[in-house]
């Protein structure tokens, strides 16, 4: 579940402990279509294909209690940057309004999850199912957030899809 880190709520400009990027508590929906990533022998790291500076292009929050309760936080202006260093680190970065909010930690490659364990702010360690395809890369999982800007955010699930600078 994806909850850990803040981004400013665009409606309300305040706030709001949703997603910077990576997840808490447990497995979320399985990779389709995810390319193997440095086969044996190659000498690329599992992480080769992920290096790099990433852009969101989509990220769409949608309730589960209600599926039309939709909403893309990149389309209400927020800026979402994930880089990868091929020492096995990331920072991924949230801004809005011209305020940022950056987390940044350890990633590395299980099988078809990315795991990455947050130093700064720190936290659990977080799993999130990917899909890569060239340039493009989605993620799909479980998060929360407060549509009614009430306070209470309500579970929803997440996609995601970057770009590669």
């Amino acid at each position: 579940m994806i909850t850990r880190n803040a981004i400013f709520h665009p409606r309300t400009c305040h706030c709001r402990r949703v997603l910077l990027f990576l997840l808490s508590a447990g497995a979320l929906a399985g990779c389709a279509g995810s390319e193997p990533a440095g086969p044996e022998g190659s000498g690329l790291t599992p992480l080769a294909p992920f290096v790099g500076t990433w852009d969101a292009t989509s990220f769409v929050h949608t309730a589960k209690a209600d599926s039309s309760l939709v909403v893309d936080i990149i389309a209400e202006g927020t800026r979402f940057v994930l880089v990868v260093q091929s020492a096995g680190t990331y920072s991924a970065t949230a801004t809005f309004a011209n305020q940022s909010l950056t987390e940044t930690g350890n990633i590395r490659l299980v099988g078809t999850r990315l795991i990455l364990s947050p130093l700064n702010p720190p936290g659990p360690e977080d799993a999130v199912s990917y899909g890569l395809n060239g340039s493009t890369m989605t993620w799909d999982g479980d998060s929360e957030w407060d549509f009614a800007s009430d306070g209470f955010p309500e579970p929803t699930s997440i996609h995601i899809v970057f770009r590669k600078r």
